[in-house]
């Protein structure tokens, strides 16, 4: 007898092992490594914005480079406890919420 074969499901999901995926932290830090090699590559810039009904408008064709500032070890490091320092109000929010 196979060792699969003891519970009561359809023999096909008896044979077929579970599908781990990738853990949330894993893929949040990947992300975090992917954004921060990008800041080294990608060149820093801004277009001209204008104000139009009320509205912060982008300038076609005003694009200029500024000084590129890429992000360092201790600035990758410390960015999730930033981001959550800044965010500390939406975060008690939805804590608070789902209570």
């Amino acid at each position: 007898m196979h060792k699969y074969q003891e519970s009561n499901q359809p023999e096909i999901l008896q044979i077929m092992p579970k599908k781990k995926g990738i853990n949330v932290f894993v893929l949040l830090f990947l992300v975090l490594i992917v954004a921060a090699i990008l800041t080294y590559i990608i060149p820093a810039g801004e277009y001209t914005r204008v104000m139009e009904n009320g509205r912060s408008l982008v300038k076609p064709g005003t694009f200029e480079l500024e000084s590129s500032s890429p992000v360092d070890l201790f600035g990758f490091l410390t960015a999730i406890p930033k981001g959550m320092e800044e965010a500390a109000e939406i975060i008690f929010y939805v804590f608070k919420s789902s209570c």
